[in-house]
């Protein structure tokens, strides 16, 4: 994939100049590879480098340009670095609040993100409160049954369990679970990861 995108980066810069968007998504997609291959210095080069025309190029509200920092917001959180990532996330999530109001999902997504950074720091409380307003978004905009409420219910879990809320985990993990039963059938990994974080819960009691 990286030698692909590798020549398309080529022929793009040499028809259409270093100050493309072509460009930009490009080296976008050469970061998602690095991404995928652990190299998130690398990553975060490529993102930066798309940040920087779509900046110029589409200017500092468009949705690409969201996405671009919530990417950036990924690689920093990978990498450990915390203060960075929510940075960036939060960057992310000014735009598309500019762009579709509060109750979207695309939003919803940036909250859960920030929610995660929040459980990372161990701030439960405030993760919590960013799990509740994605999940809030997506029961509004999705089907009841939609995986991704689903993974609210399962990282809200995951954050009440923390809290050492064994039997609110439970439940949580529970609705989780019956979603994705449903919807991504018995052999699914996230029927898998589902079945074992009940699985602490009970090993807890």
């Amino acid at each position: 994939a990286l030698e692909f995108y590798l020549k398309s980066l080529e022929i793009r810069l040499d028809t259409l100049g270093e100050d493309d968007v072509a460009v930009a998504h490009t080296y976008s997609n050469i970061a998602t590879v690095y991404g995928a291959k652990h190299d998130y210095a690398r990553a975060k080069e490529f993102y930066t480098k798309t940040v920087t025309i779509e900046k110029r190029q589409l200017g500092e509200c468009h949705l690409d340009l969201s996405r671009s920092y919530e990417n950036i917001g990924h690689v920093c959180f990978r990498q450990g670095d915390h203060e960075k990532a929510m940075e960036y996330y939060e960057e992310s999530l000014r735009i598309r609040l500019q762009l579709f109001g509060e109750r979207h999902v695309d939003v919803a997504d940036l909250y859960g993100n920030i929610g995660n950074v929040c459980r990372a720091d161990g701030d439960y409380d405030k993760a919590l409160g960013y799990y509740i307003k994605s999940l809030s978004i997506r029961l509004s905009k999705l089907n009841e049954n939609h995986p991704s409420v689903a993974g609210s219910y399962n990282t809200i879990g995951l954050v009440t369990k923390g809290k050492g809320d064994n039997e609110k985990a439970l439940e949580y993990y529970t609705k989780s679970l019956t979603i994705r039963l449903d919807t991504l059938g018995e052999n699914h990994p996230d029927v898998a990861t589902s079945y074992n974080n009940i699985g602490y819960v009970y090993r807890a009691k």
